[in-house]
């Protein structure tokens, strides 16, 4: 949700007394104004910013001397000539927020500096202003700048500093200054340069002790330009304007150098000094002239800014990932709250080292853990901002499970992780909220907290999220179903795929509603899907679904018939039968279709596999022998065995948890157990099909029997904890209901 900031706290900013009469150089200072009063630069950076001393009756003083000085000069350095001080150059050393103070006797005027961009040296050696010595005999001769770039007629100053040979200011000796090419520029005793014509020059300095340095001059003959060829600007508040030479390397010029026009006073008025004051809406044209040219430069006067809409919200601290991202947006909104995009807004972060932020795009990078400020500014005579308190915390999610299957009354406990930006997991998750999409399926506990439990109350399918305050999330998809699935034609004249609890076996949930016969459904270890054959397309096909019957999918879709799906542990494989090599034979392929493979050869029928819960047998029956009979091989296919080896009908295998393999001899129940074979399902039952729960305690019995009315199929669940006379059977919806294939969830 968008929040909206309203509220103009006025502060007073007009510039008009800068083109009124100076004032007597002995007047005293009442105030010292700079302008722009922030400022935005990115490392190497060039910026001119204004300094005025005004008088008591509030009028310039023109004569009063600034000293100019950064409160870090690590991240901003200040250049400025004393002998005109008005004007002073910001320059970007590295990034980070610093103030730049305009002293005037004893009253300070500041601008707020952000630097942003690549990262800056901190100098060795500050340099002095003219003026300012140190003591002991000087080493070194240093003259500032370096190298000097002029347009005909363009005037600069050299500055000399003495060194002692430890690198410390040492005391001023006279210097001798002249110019080796006076064709090319001139140079006075103070220091001050001149260029004259068009070329390449040297200035010297030298001292009667023998230190000397010299400056390289060069005149160049070209034009100069606005370094912004548009400048948008609010009504009531100043501006600089800044004068380069884009042919030298877009060197800044001084504004005093120029005489300074407005097409429009009523839009943008212009001092002397360059300096702008919006007017009123609109725009119009800047004209600086100097040096033989005139250039122009449009501003644009938007309408004033009265609201601010900002995202995210700043009633509550704006979460950003460590190593990821967050994007702040703000909309400056006039009067009648229409946008006002020609807003130029002004970004600043507290600790660049936390937080890194990009003004062009809103967005904040999180570089390391730790609380900081964000506060973007807008234009106009008030104080008009936002500010974020920015947490920087560890930043992705990530649940220990992703899907989850339930039978009703179960419990299961999540965990919520922060992960980095490549997902890796950092820590355990704090803070963050918990939720359900369907709360009658499944209930979610743990809100604040890294661990919940999720609790199935009904059928269905549901979604468990967990969120964190900056909008990181991750979902579990939840499904409810019974312990058991069984096909029946309770739906109609298909057989369908139902779904029940053995403590309560009178309600069954039906799961599949496809058009043909569904049968030998098996859930997936996890619980999750479920995978049946179906004679949609008029043979049997394998299909793969949700455990609730959604999401549907024809695994196999082949002429030949496929049978009696079973699931590998890890749920990566599912094994069946197939026709497609001409008989019944064991295949194997991957939970998604791909990759099948035939385990069984031969012109005998290989059919109704079993896997062990450990993964490396399975069983399976086998004709080759001439007799229905069991037996076992690797999951490869390899060292495939008769585990029976009798002369009776064997078939329909089933594993224990415990590895005991189960078996339908005849009609009766069998297991090995240690060498031994037991029977375990009373003789007056005819089993037909079988199948053992996951903790081995209960079958489930598909009883097979004739009535005057014909054969019926019904369901039963035998407790294997008590006596064998102890079977409950399920009761049918009507006398001609029939139950095959029974299953149980792992």
């Amino acid at each position: 949700m968008l929040g909206r900031l309203n509220g103009i706290v006025p502060v007073a900013v007009a510039l008009t007394a800068l083109v009124a009469a100076a004032e007597l150089s002995a007047q005293q200072v009442d105030e010292v104004r700079v302008t722009p009063s922030a400022a935005q630069i990115v490392v190497g950076e060039r910026k001119s910013v204004v300094g005025t001393a005004y008088g008591a009756n509030g009028g310039v003083i023109s004569t009063a001397r600034i000293v100019w000085t950064s409160t870090d000069m690590s991240r901003v350095r200040v250049e400025y000539n004393p002998s005109s001080s008005t004007v002073a150059t910001l320059v970007g050393v590295a990034p980070g927020p610093a103030t730049v103070e305009a002293r005037a006797g004893r009253r300070v005027g500041t601008i707020a500096v952000q630097i942003s961009g690549g990262g800056g040296v901190r100098p060795t050696v500050q340099r002095p202003i003219q003026g300012q010595f140190g003591s002991g005999p000087a080493a070194v001769l240093q003259v500032d700048p370096s190298q000097l770039m002029l347009l005909p007629g363009e005037a600069a100053q050299l500055t000399p500093t003495f060194l002692r040979a430890d690198g410390n200011l040492a005391s001023a000796e006279p210097l001798t200054w002249s110019s080796l090419q006076s064709n090319i520029a001139t140079v006075n005793d103070r220091g001050e340069v001149v260029a004259l014509g068009v070329g390449g020059g040297l200035i010297q300095v030298s001292t009667a002790g023998g230190l000397s340095a010299r400056v390289p001059v060069q005149v160049d003959r070209t034009a100069f330009a606005f370094a912004d060829p548009v400048i948008s600007m609010s009504p009531n508040t100043p501006d600089t304007v800044d004068v380069v030479v884009p042919l030298q390397n877009n060197r800044r010029m001084s504004p005093m150098l120029f005489q300074w026009q407005t097409t429009d006073p009523t839009i943008v008025a212009v001092s002397p000094l360059g300096v702008l004051m919006a007017r009123s809406p609109g725009r119009a044209q800047i004209v600086a002239s100097g040096f033989l040219q005139e250039q122009r430069m449009e501003v644009r006067v938007h309408r004033p800014v009265e609201e601010l809409v900002v995202s995210p919200r700043m009633s509550e601290p704006a979460y950003v990932p460590l190593g990821g991202t967050r994007t702040f947006t703000v909309e400056a909104l006039a009067a009648d709250e229409t946008p006002v995009p020609e807003a130029v807004l002004v970004w600043s972060v507290r600790d660049t080292t936390i937080v890194s932020f990009d003004i062009s795009t809103g967005v904040a990078t999180g570089l390391k853990l730790g609380v900081d400020t964000l506060v973007v500014r807008a234009p106009g005579p008030g104080t008009l901002e936002a500010t974020w308190e920015l947490r920087v915390i560890a930043g992705g999610l990530k649940l220990s499970s992703r899907r989850a299957g339930f039978g009703i009354g179960d419990r299961l406990t999540v965990v919520a992780q922060f992960t980095d930006e490549e997902g890796t997991t950092i820590s355990s998750a704090s803070g963050v909220s918990w939720s359900t999409s369907d709360p009658g399926v499944v209930t979610v506990e743990g809100d604040g907290a890294s661990e919940a439990t999720i609790t199935a109350r009904d059928f269905g399918a549901a979604e468990v999220y967990v969120t964190t305050p900056w909008g990181s999330a991750d979902t579990l998809a939840a499904f409810v179903q019974g312990e058991i699935l069984v096909s029946s034609d309770r739906g109609g004249n298909n057989l369908d795929v139902f779904a029940l609890e053995r403590n309560a076996p009178t309600r069954l949930n039906r799961v599949t509603t496809d058009p043909g016969h569904d049968i030998a459904a098996v859930y997936s270890p996890d619980g999750t899907k479920i995978a049946y054959v179906s004679f949609v397309g008029g043979n049997k096909d394998i299909y793969v679904a949700n455990a609730d019957g959604s999401d549907r999918r024809n695994l196999t879709d082949s002429p030949s018939n496929e049978d009696r799906p079973a699931w590998t542990p890890d749920g990566n494989e599912i094994v069946h039968e197939s026709d497609e090599s001409g008989s019944a034979q064991i295949w194997a392929m991957n939970a998604d279709g791909t990759g099948k493979r035939q385990l069984t050869q031969g012109p005998a029928s290989n059919t109704q596999p079993a896997v062990n819960a450990a993964g490396t047998l399975i069983a399976f029956t086998s004709t080759r022998d001439n007799n229905y009979e069991i037996y076992t091989m690797s999951l490869d296919g390899s060292d495939q065995r008769n585990t029976t080896g009798s002369v009776e009908r064997e078939n329909s295998a089933a594993w224990f948890p415990d590895g005991s393999l189960a078996f339908i001899r005849g009609t009766e129940v069998v297991k090995i157990d240690r060498g031994m074979r037991l029977m375990i399902t009373p003789s007056s039952l005819s089993v037909t099909d079988f199948a053992v729960s996951r903790t081995g305690d209960l079958l489930g019995l598909i009883i097979t029997s004739l009535t005057v009315d014909g054969q019926t199929s019904k369901l039963y669940l035998l407790p294997l904890s008590g006596t064998l006379a102890g079977a409950l059977e399920v009761p049918s919806f009507n006398p001609s209901e029939r139950f095959i294939s029974v299953s149980f969830r792992w």
